[in-house]
């Protein structure tokens, strides 16, 4: 079974978290529906995880509903 979900901001830990979604994603464990990314800094691997990116985590939550 897949989980949607979103993840609300993208900080010093993501470069840690990157690889196990990447690896959850491949595996078909989960699908991300929305990041929400203020600072821009990690905006590519956040796209590599998915197309939909905010920032607003408000926003996100209210157009997803994860």
């Amino acid at each position: 079974m897949v989980s949607n979900i979103c993840i609300i901001g993208t900080g010093k830990r993501f470069d840690y978290f990157y690889p196990i979604f990447k690896y959850l994603i491949q595996i078909e464990k989960i699908s991300i529906k929305g990041i929400s990314n203020k600072s821009g800094v990690y905006k590519n691997n956040c796209k590599d995880l998915t197309q939909n990116l905010f920032d607003n985590y408000d926003k996100m939550i209210k157009i997803i509903k994860p």
